[in-house]
């Protein structure tokens, strides 16, 4: 026998707004369901919750003499 699982507001309020049929499109509360609904299948409510403020980084300068002096490695022909 399987355990039931906790209620999922989430999945109750998609089911509200599934009862709403059209009327669901302009009801505010459906909208943020919806919204909630399409970042958790995103992947985007994760990134949210694991992205915690951070210190603004140095910008990243490529200083590198080698780099800057370095030929591309093909020269198109001037024959062609």
């Amino acid at each position: 026998m399987v355990a039931p699982s906790a209620p999922d507001p989430l999945r109750e309020g998609q089911r509200r707004c599934q009862r709403l049929g059209e009327a669901g499109a302009r009801d505010t509360e459906c909208l943020r369901v919806w919204a909630e609904s399409r970042d958790r299948f995103l992947g985007l409510d994760r990134q949210r919750q694991s992205a915690a403020p951070q210190a603004a980084s140095p910008a990243i300068t490529n200083d590198d003499p080698v780099i800057k002096e370095t030929a591309p490695a093909m020269l198109p022909d001037e024959d062609r």
